[in-house]
């Protein structure tokens, strides 16, 4: 840990107690209402009730998730091993296993592509990137990755109003939100920092562009790997 450790220890315990306490309240409410349900809760409002459970229940996973991450990435913990790792079925992987089911996200991403990182790394790089397109853009939600110069380099782009020009240069770094949003969205100013340090921790990089005509494009390059061949070609 840094000179600053202590610092900030003490920003990301006041973020956590900031950022549990209004869907750990919310959670106590909603689940009142169906441990006591009142005479007239219909089976869609007691579904509706467990779907709003559901949605805080992830948020707080998520926080959790990165908060932990960021400790992990400030303490003495060692990067994954890098592996081979088949690009479109590890994004499908990670796509089954989020919270975006029915959302609209458009997926292009060439079948043989193969990225040499740490899995765990990769997944939360990705994760918090997703999460930063639902949360701030508007859908559709595209995700595209290519080889190009011995990298695979990936996108999430939405369609959404993106980034003010005057918050760009502080999208990375940490504990930073843009004001003109923050008061309206739930977030710990940890997901893009996290992501920029891990994918330079695999040996690649992070950035934002524009969208255009609009919206946020936030990419990632890392190592590419070789792909094994299925088969032995014939010689001739």
């Amino acid at each position: 840990m840094t000179d600053d450790g202590p610092r900030d220890l003490y920003e990301a315990m006041t973020l956590a107690a900031h950022q549990l306490h209004n869907p750990l309240a919310a959670l106590g409410a909603l689940v009142h209402v169906l441990k006591e349900p009142p005479p007239d809760l219909t089976d869609e409002a007691r579904a509706e009730l467990v779907e709003r459970i559901a949605e805080r229940t992830a948020r707080l996973q998520s926080l959790v998730r990165k908060l932990l991450t960021a400790a992990r990435i400030d303490g003495a913990w060692q990067q994954g091993v890098p592996e081979t790792v088949a690009v479109l079925d590890f994004l499908l992987e990670r796509l089954a296993e989020s919270a975006a089911g029915g959302r609209d996200l458009r997926l292009a991403v060439p079948a043989r592509l193969v990225a040499r990182v740490d899995r765990v790394g990769f997944a939360e790089i990705f994760t918090n990137y997703l999460e930063n397109a639902l949360a701030y853009g508007r859908e559709p939600v595209e995700i595209t990755a290519r080889a190009t110069g011995g990298r695979v380099e990936l996108s999430v782009a939405d369609h959404g109003p993106g980034v003010p020009e005057s918050f760009v240069p502080h999208l990375f770094e940490r504990y930073r939100r843009d004001p003109a949003t923050a008061a309206a969205t739930e977030g710990t100013g940890l997901g893009l920092w996290i992501a920029r340090s891990l994918a330079r921790a695999n040996g690649g990089d992070a950035w934002y562009e524009p969208g255009r005509p609009n919206g946020a494009v936030f990419c990632v390059s890392l190592p590419q790997g070789r792909r094994e061949r299925d088969d032995a070609s014939p010689t001739t």
